[in-house]
Parts: C-alpha cells; sequence; structure tokens
C-alpha cells in the first residue's frame, strides 16, 4: 500500500481577502473543506498543514489537521513559491517520518473538491504511473485572441491576424488550475522550482470543481457553485 503525505500550505497575511485561508465559508473555515475531502478519501497516513500562524494551527488542530512547526518568516512571504514550501515541509517531516511514496500538496480554498476528485485523480496515478502531476483546467475560449487594455479602456489586440481567426483554428490550450499538485519524492526534492512546470503531467478538472478564490467575486461565485452541487 502506498504511503502518502499531504501538505496543505496555508499562511497568514492574504492580501486580498482578509484570513481568507481560516474565512466562514457556508459557516465553516474554507481550509476545513479540503481536510474533510482527504480525510473521507482514506488516502493519506498524514494530513500536515504548514503555516507561519499561531490562529491557524489551532483551528486545523480541531478540524483533524496537524501543524509540525510554525513556517519560517523566510518561506511565509506572498512571493514565496508553493513549491518551495512543499520541500521544506517534507525534508522536516521525512526526518520524523521516513520517506513517502507520494507527496500532495492541496490549496487550502479549495470547497468545491470532494473526496471522490482525490480518489479519481489518484486512480489515474496508479494506472498511468505519470508523476508529477498538477490540476488543469481548458482556457474557455482561444488565449490568441487576447488583447491588452490601454487607458480609458481601449482595447488593443496581441495579435491582430490571430483574433480575426476561427476557434476551430486553435488547438485547446491548458492553465494550472490551482487545486492540487502531487510529486514523487525524487522529482520534488531532485527538481529546481524553475524548472519544476516543465516536469508536469496534467489532470483535466471541470472549471466548477477548481475556481480560483482571489477576490469576494470569485467568494461569492464559488458559494453559488457549492449550493448546486449540493442540490
Amino acid at each position: 500500500m502506498k504511503k502518502r503525505l499531504l501538505i496543505i500550505p496555508a499562511r497568514k497575511g492574504s492580501q486580498r481577502i482578509k484570513n481568507k485561508n481560516i474565512k466562514k465559508f457556508k459557516k465553516k473555515p474554507i481550509i476545513g473543506y479540503p481536510i474533510n475531502a482527504a480525510k473521507k478519501s482514506k488516502l493519506f497516513k498524514k494530513i500536515i498543514v504548514s503555516t507561519n500562524c499561531k490562529k491557524i494551527k489551532l483551528i486545523v488542530n480541531k478540524l483533524g489537521a496537524e501543524v509540525i512547526n510554525l513556517r519560517p518568516v523566510k518561506l511565509s512571504k506572498n512571493t514565496t513559491p508553493v513549491f518551495d514550501v512543499i520541500k521544506h515541509e517534507y525534508s522536516n517531516i521525512k526526518k520524523e517520518l521516513g520517506k513517502f511514496d507520494e507527496i500532495w500538496c492541496i490549496l487550502p480554498c479549495t470547497p468545491l473538491l470532494t473526496f471522490k476528485d482525490l480518489m479519481r485523480v489518484s486512480k489515474e496515478i496508479d494506472k498511468k504511473k505519470k508523476l508529477p502531476l498538477i490540476s488543469i483546467a481548458k482556457y474557455p475560449a482561444p488565449i490568441e485572441w487576447s488583447y491588452k487594455m490601454k487607458k480609458k479602456n481601449k482595447l488593443i489586440p496581441l495579435n491582430k491576424r490571430k483574433n480575426l481567426k476561427s476557434s476551430k483554428s486553435f488547438k485547446d490550450k491548458f492553465y494550472d488550475a490551482g487545486a492540487f499538485y502531487v510529486f514523487d519524492e525524487k522529482t520534488l526534492l531532485n527538481t529546481k522550482t524553475i524548472n519544476l512546470y516543465s516536469e508536469f503531467y496534467g489532470h483535466l478538472m471541470p472549471y466548477e470543481k477548481v475556481i480560483d478564490i482571489d477576490d469576494m467575486e470569485d467568494w461569492k461565485t464559488a458559494i453559488k457553485l457549492k449550493n448546486l452541487d449540493s442540490n
């Protein structure tokens, strides 16, 4: 049986939504949703939250996750890559608990991700033997149609010729949906952060599962989607 570790990065200091990682989402701290999904999946030997905040530590302990040590200041900046945080946490945990076959990272603001989603991802990994893996989503329109905006909302096509072409002229493009990452130990520890994206395989997720919550409009949209999912 595989030995899996889950690390959820949840630092204090979100800029657009105050205390975003523990803000109440439908009467429960939003970080409680990925913790609960992970527990219900029964995939993980250990569920760890990486945080620089004692308040977050108290909350996640009550929700059934664990904080080993508070994250150091140098890894708690808003510019710190999540992969550096995962490497740091895993290196410390390995000293205590030994090697893990898979190291998972789920972002804290993923209330639409369910234990069934996690189990599907795990089955895909077992079947295809392809790691590291990230959640991806498809751009809803060709990125070749992109504009940049000048003063007074004046739009300038980035490529006038491509902007005139039909969507059928372009292949689908995908982006990192920011829901989860799954690593094998070798890739996580031995690949430089800047090179990690060229190593990934993708697991396609529907938009309604991986909305990126950056501001209150995103938050409200996620609540609407969660309500629909509950019906």
